[in-house]
This record gives C-alpha cells, structure tokens and sequence, in this order.
C-alpha cells in the first residue's frame, strides 16, 4: 500500500502539528479516546465508555484494558492525563483553545480518566480522534519538557495499528502492521509507504500507473481528474475530507496602511468573480462560500451574513469614494503569498492578480517553499495578501474561533489570525462560544460571530473545497471511516 504526503511533514507527532500529511500519519500511529459514525456519533476507541457530569464541568472516561505502547509499555490513564495536559494544552495549535476549560485530567484508576472543567465544554466528544488528539506515550515523552525536541517526534511510538520504521528524508515515510493491535485481526495490511512526490506530473503517473494506490487530498489537478477515471482503475471521493469543512479564503493583513482600511478590503472581495475560479481552476469541485463557517456545519451556518457579490464597477467606486485615486492607472501596489503546497493556491493568485487590476491595484505574487510561507506570515508577519485553505474541523470552535480570536495574533502558530483581527464584541462571543451548553444560546453566538466578521472582512471566504482522495478501485474499506484518509486505516484493505 503506497499513499502521497505533500508537502513533507516537519515532525510525524500529530499531538503538536495538525498540517495535512501530519494529519494523515500520525492517525495511523497513534489512537484517540474516541473514533466517529458517519453523523459525528462518538464511538470507542481507547476509551470504551463515556459520561458527561449533569453539570457538564466533569467528563469520565473508562479506558481499554491489555492495549499495550509499540515498545510493548502498558497503555494507562497516566498517558492520557499527560497527552492532555503537558502536550496538547501546550504545543497542540489547536489545543490551546479546544482544551482550555479543562483545569485538570485526573486518573482516579490505571483505567479511568476524569477531565475536570472549569466551564462547560460543549464540543469535547468531537475533539478525541486519532488525528486531531493522539495520545501519546508519557513514558517517552516526559523526559522533554518540549516535546518538539524529543526525537520520537520524529519516530513516534503509539498504541495504533501501524508502526512507524523508518522516514528517508525526500523519499518516503514506512510504516508497518502492529501485530499486536488490540483489535483482533487487523490492519489487514502488512504495510503503508507514504511517498513525498512534489511534482504532480509524478504523482498523476504514480496513480495511472498503480505505482501508487492513493493520494490525498487532491493529489493532481482537478482539470486532470476526468481523463484519469475514464479507464475506471481509479476513483475519487471525499471520504472523510468533507467531515473537515475544508474552506478556500482571502486574508488581508490589518497592520498594512492600505488594508487596515476597510473600504479596500470590500473592493478587493467585489473585484474577485468566484464563479470564475470554480469553474476553471476546481472544475466545480467547490462551491461559494458566504462566510466564515462551512455550510457543511448545518448546525452553526448561516448565509444570513453581508455578500460580496462580483462587481468591479462598485468596487471601483469604493476606491473613488475612498480616496484611492489612480496615478498612471494605478491606485495601489500589493504583494499575494499563495500557500505553496498546492498548485489551485498559486493558481487562484494568479487569478486575482488578474481581477484586481482593472480596479487599479497591482499584485506582485511571491513564492516560497512552507517552512519560509509559514514564518513569514504566522510569526514575522511580513505579508500584505495571503490565500490558502482551512479547515473547519467538526465544530467551529475547533476550526473557525482561531482565525478571529485576537488572542491567537502573533504567537507563530500556523493557521491562526494571521490578518492581526481584533474585534471586542468577537472575541466576547467566540469566548462564550466555547463553555456555552444551551445548543441554541452556541448557534446564536456563531451566528454573531459571522456575521461581525463578514462586516469587517479580515478575511474574505472564497470557497468551499471538494477536497478529495484519488484511488486505486482496489483498495477496500476506506469509508468505514467518518475521517477517510486522515482515519486510523485499520479497515483498509487490497482486492487481488
């Protein structure tokens, strides 16, 4: 079994980096409390059972017996404990809120953990998978106080059905059957070669070819998709991607002179034809977005937020009014940093480069490799535009709070509030949002929270994404997983 990770990971411990093939690897090493049905219902995993106290200030967890570390170390409520509270609290980018109103994880037992509340935490039994919260091994870890330092970052040891053997730096990452799962008879497969394929003429042959027999997400162009399923060897779907919400988006750094301005962020968004960009950079594997939270997310969405429709003659006239006024046809000079690990970022830059200047502004797109794009805009900060995706994960406060929070400016944690936003009213409701138990109180305070931000635009939703896995018809079982291919693969296997 071979599978893409683009671009190379930085680290394979999914406690403290959420980027994609992190994402996708680390899932296979390592369990979580929980695994997910195809409507978000929680199922066992690590933990067998659950209750959430009356007061929901309280959540215990009896664990399984008899799991044992890949080192052969016992699996035990200590691990747990530890996970929680001295990594993904700490180094996780998305724990830091997620995890924010548990005071404490106590371990009462070997098998039976208590996370103590400081305020209700109304999403925490969507939070404990194997991807987004891998418990990891305290007996392995607790000798670092940074865990980023420790080399089983690199050669992680979980309780998963895969075990990590060996990464070969620009090649490929191996890893092999646990023969001794706790689940009886599985994974069926004997191993799982990831392959670090940047080109994606390479990756577009490996699929064809069977050399690879999966790829993830959006391994080639969507402009290439219809002429590779056509022999029928190969399938797409988004098995589990869609469960993330995944989201396409605009960002405009608020300390710039020009775009603290709000008045130019609304013309740059009326400049910008989405349908155009759906059509012939996804191939209509995208839709409009309206705002800030995916309509995937039936729960929070609302469409009920102020539009940008395509319509440069206003945008211009928010310029004019603005006192923007052209020198030599032009207004002002921007510089775009699309996200390079895929070619519809770098391609829909080049799209907007194109829309904005009829309106009088002039885009500059500069490249650069994810290490120079992730410090640059998370932690120098030294950007004007950005576009990527994001993903919106199981629950907004999971995914969406740390992309407005002000509380996330500026700390160099990929993927959160690069724009500098701050908003009083929004960090009020976002806060609420977290600890909120009345499910119809949460939905009004993110409905407030779009519709804020969709007003002072620091961000402007361009789509939402069919990210999708390509396939080999041989592989079996991948949507026995609500997470696809960012779940465990305990139930993937090949057809003859």
């Amino acid at each position: 079994m071979a599978a893409m990770a683009l671009p190379e990971p930085a680290t394979l411990l999914g406690a403290i980096d959420t980027s994609v093939p992190v994402y996708q690897i680390s899932s296979k090493i390592h369990n979580g409390l929980l695994s997910y049905g195809p409507e978000f219902e929680p199922r066992p995993e690590l933990a067998i059972s659950w209750a959430i106290a009356p007061n929901q200030l309280s959540a215990t967890f009896k664990l399984r017996g008899g799991v044992k570390w890949h080192d052969g170390e016992a699996f035990t409520s200590s691990d747990v404990a530890f996970t929680i509270m001295k990594v993904i609290k700490i180094f996780h980018p998305r724990g830091r809120s997620t995890f924010a109103n548990v005071a404490a994880v106590e371990t009462p037992d070997l098998l039976t953990v208590v996370f103590r509340l400081n305020a209700p935490i109304p999403y925490l039994l969507k939070v404990l998978s194997s991807a987004e919260t891998p418990i990891i091994p305290k007996h392995i870890f607790e000798t670092s106080p940074d865990p980023r330092q420790n080399p089983r970052a690199n050669a992680p040891i979980g309780t998963g059905p895969f075990k990590f053997v060996q990464w070969e730096r620009g090649s490929y990452i191996l890893l092999t059957r646990n023969p001794n799962y706790w689940v009886s008879g599985r994974p069926y497969l004997d191993k799982i070669a990831y392959r670090v394929m940047p080109d994606q003429g390479a990756r577009q042959v490996a699929l064809e070819s069977g050399e690879v027999l999966l790829g993830s997400p959006n391994p080639v162009p969507f402009g290439q998709l219809s002429s590779m399923l056509k022999p029928g060897t190969l399938a797409a779907a988004n098995f589990g991607l869609k469960a993330l919400g995944n989201m396409a988006f605009l960002e405009f750094n608020l300390d710039d002179a020009k775009l603290k301005d709000v008045r130019v962020r609304r013309a740059i968004a009326h400049a910008i034809n989405r349908d155009f960009i759906i059509k012939y950079i996804y191939f209509d594997y995208a839709g409009p977005a309206t705002g800030p939270v995916s309509h995937e997310l039936k729960e929070f969405y609302t469409p009920d937020v102020t539009p940008y429709p395509y319509d440069p003659k206003q945008a211009e006239q928010i310029l004019d009014e603005a006192g923007y006024v052209r020198k030599d046809g032009i207004r002002m000079s921007l510089t775009l940093d699309p996200a390079p690990w895929d070619i519809r970022f770098r391609q829909t830059a080049e799209f907007i480069r194109e829309a904005l200047r009829p309106i009088g502004i002039q885009v500059e797109l500069r490249s650069s490799d994810a290490a120079e794009y992730l410090h640059r805009v998370y932690k120098a900060r030294d950007f004007q535009l950005i576009n990527y995706a994001i993903s919106n994960m199981m629950d907004p406060t999971i995914g969406v709070e740390r992309q407005y929070l002000s509380q996330s400016i500026g700390k160099g944690i990929p993927f959160t509030n690069a724009s500098g936003y701050r908003n009083s009213t929004v960090d009020a409701d976002l806060l609420a949002a977290r600890s909120e138990a009345a499910p119809e109180r949460r939905r009004a305070l993110w409905i407030e929270v779009q519709q804020q931000v969709m007003r002072d635009l620091p961000t402007f939703p361009l789509l939402n994404e069919d990210e999708l896995t390509v396939y080999n018809k041989k592989v079996q079982g991948l949507h026995s997983d609500l997470l696809g291919a960012y779940g465990t693969f305990t139930d993937l296997w090949i057809r003859a």
